[in-house]
């Protein structure tokens, strides 16, 4: 199941540009993963490795990147992104 929420005012942008989203993983040699899965294996990694990435499709028609990680000037793109 999938939804999407609409993004309305500024602490909802700055919560999604923080590393994590409120969320913080912690390695732990109590769990076994018999299987890999990448997909567990993204949502799953340590904070360390959790940069913020552009995604779409249509980011070259404002001057920017896909895949590109967001630095602290992609993410004030982004907040002027969101500000319309």
């Amino acid at each position: 199941m999938a939804w999407v929420t609409a993004i309305r005012d500024d602490e909802q942008v700055e919560y999604r540009l923080r590393e994590q989203a409120g969320c913080s993983v912690v390695a732990s040699e109590d769990v076994v993963q018999e299987q890999a899965d990448r997909a567990l294996e993204y949502r799953l990694r340590e904070e360390g490795d959790a940069a913020l990435v552009w995604m779409g499709s249509s980011l070259a028609a404002v001057g920017l990147t896909e895949g590109a990680v967001l630095d602290e000037e992609g993410k004030e793109a982004a907040r002027r992104l969101m500000a319309g």
